[in-house]
């Protein structure tokens, strides 16, 4: 089985299992946790499999979540994600913090910018 077909394997087992739309996108697109995300950390990696049928199902699957729970309804994830509370931490510049596609996320992960370096 490829890399491709086994991940739309497993967002199919999440797409039945995640109890909102929110909780199964941050499953699978989180930029620390999502199961995309670790299954191609480069850049590279991530706009060569956003080309495929099975990104395209995956996408899908989402899209069917949403219409089956609503989309104000299911917007409300469940499960908090470490990126989430980076997010929602004060910046240390008192800016505002942008948000992060699955396909711009850095490969070596993020970090908080208050940490230094």
């Amino acid at each position: 089985m490829s890399k491709a077909a086994d991940l739309l394997r497993q967002a199919e087992q999440l797409a039945q299992a995640a109890p909102t739309w929110a909780d199964l996108s941050n499953a699978l697109f989180d930029p620390i946790e999502g199961l995309l995300t670790r299954a191609y950390p480069t850049r590279q990696e991530r706009q060569e499999f956003i080309g495929t049928e099975q990104f395209k199902r995956i996408q899908e699957l989402l899209a069917e979540s949403r219409k089956r729970q609503g989309l104000t309804e299911g917007a409300t994830p469940q499960k908090i994600t470490a990126f989430m509370v980076h997010l929602n931490s004060k910046p240390a510049n008192g800016g505002r913090r942008a948000p992060v596609s699955f396909e711009a996320a850095p490969s070596e992960g993020l970090r908080n910018p208050s940490d230094g370096d």
